[in-house]
């Protein structure tokens, strides 16, 4: 089979077909429309170079060619030889991963176009596609991640060991700087139904449906169940990263030879693709304006402030909340969504303590939850007042804000409180994620 000659791959001239789904639909974010057969020709210059198992020399070449295409594209290493691709668009961190894994398995003549080409060719046109986006203050940074080592090899005996590699090595490295991850894979099925695995993170796929709402593809998306999936979001699931799978687990050619460009339809490419961008404007765009209000204040988390009444903290943390009588006299509300927790106690009017351990919230000198010490000491340099356990510096004061550092080297959680007590409330609260 002979290479398709692409020179507009890197040049972005192409004009062909766009996205019809959501073309009429008013609610959708502004922007460039995906382009379906951006991301199909791009899928079929993956396929012409045959089978492209890790660290073979087709997927070296193939690899050389789609770094180009990603904003800012570098390669990162992954343990035994084998290199992920990223590419950035910037904005605040953590940041949304998108991704998919460009190795095929190594069954003989396995060319994998929906295995993950149609996934690969889709993450690299949602880059182009929002490359031109306006930038907006307090807007969340954007990965491109094309995994590599996603297949384990033949004979293996744990596949979550033995596969996933480039995504293992990705969540280790940089699963504080992740907000949420995207993964695309068998997107592109003539008959594709994409329901939630459901170790996909339920909110998130919500969001997702609600995007593909607006861009008129929800019927793509059933409200449905199919069978748990090991895939290259589980290491940031257990990472305690949200994650989602866009995974059609029926594909009757997984694995087999019949997985080739006749089984890829383009026009349910360029609807997931649709979605999936109708659904990162969204998450940049609502987190953009989250921010304009500042997470973090001497005052308050989250906008539970310290004197604020039990139901009116209540209220604010929304559903669900879990109430913990707690024995030295507190009562604590805990919201594990938001990771936000309110404490009260008996004799003092209103809540006494906030906490946080996400890292989503920031101060206004965009300072949280896992953000480094050297970070909490460049922002505020002199003002912060370290507090200190058998001669170690385990947490800082702000005034009434406290960032707990047990570790020494990351915020693990961060409070508003007066009082010793308020520290080592602090100090108590589970580690940032």
């Amino acid at each position: 089979m002979s290479r398709p000659s692409l020179p507009w791959l890197a040049a972005g001239l192409w004009t062909g077909l766009l996205v019809a789904a959501g073309a009429v639909a008013a609610s959708l974010h502004p922007g460039a429309p995906f382009d379906g057969r951006y991301a199909y020709e791009l899928t079929k210059l993956q396929v012409s170079y045959g089978p492209r198992p890790a660290g073979s020399a087709a997927q070296r070449a193939v690899a050389a060619r789609l770094v180009k295409l990603l904003p800012g594209g570098h390669f990162e290493p992954v343990p035994g030889g084998l290199r992920n691709i990223v590419g950035e668009l910037p904005g605040r961190r953590p940041a949304i991963v998108v991704g998919a894994h460009y190795d095929t398995t190594d069954v003989p003549g396995y060319l994998g176009a929906n295995n993950s080409a149609t996934g690969v060719g889709a993450v690299i046109a949602l880059a182009r596609a929002m490359k031109g986006d306006r930038r907006s203050p307090g807007q969340a940074a954007v990965r491109f991640v094309l995994f590599d080592g996603e297949e384990a090899p033949t004979g293996y005996a744990d596949f979550y060991t033995e596969g996933l590699r480039g995504s293992r090595a990705y969540a280790a490295a940089h699963a504080k700087a992740t907000r949420e991850v995207i993964v695309l894979d068998f997107i592109a099925l003539h008959d594709v139904q994409l329901s939630r695995d459901p170790s996909s993170d339920p909110a998130l796929w919500s969001r997702l449906r609600a995007a593909a709402r607006r861009a008129g593809t929800l019927a793509l998306f059933p409200n449905t169940l199919q069978g748990t999936v090991l895939d290259d979001h589980t290491p940031f699931l257990r990472a305690s990263v949200p994650a989602i799978d866009l995974i059609d687990f029926r594909y009757r050619c997984w694995q087999k030879l019949c997985d080739d460009m006749s089984q890829v339809s383009r026009t349910n490419l360029t609807k997931v693709g649709a979605t999936v961008l109708e659904l990162l404007r969204s998450e940049r765009a609502s987190l953009a304006s989250a921010q304009k209000a500042i997470d973090i204040t001497p005052g308050y988390i989250a906008g539970i402030k310290l004197g604020m009444t039990h139901a009116q903290a209540r209220a604010l943390l929304g559903k669900p909340v879990r109430v913990d009588r707690l024995e030295d006299g507190y009562d604590r509300l805990v919201s594990e969504r938001k990771k936000v927790e309110a404490y009260f106690r008996a004799g003092v009017k209103g809540a006494a303590v906030v906490t946080t351990w996400s890292r989503i919230l920031r101060t206004d000198k965009q300072v949280g939850p896992c953000s480094t010490v050297a970070a909490l000491k460049a922002a505020y340099g002199s003002r912060l007042v370290p507090f200190r356990q058998a001669g170690k510096v385990i947490a800082y004061r702000l005034g009434t804000l406290i960032f707990a550092t047990p570790n020494g080297t990351r915020v693990t959680a961060v409070a508003v409180g007066r009082g010793t007590g308020a520290i080592y409330v602090a100090l108590n609260v589970p580690a940032c994620r």
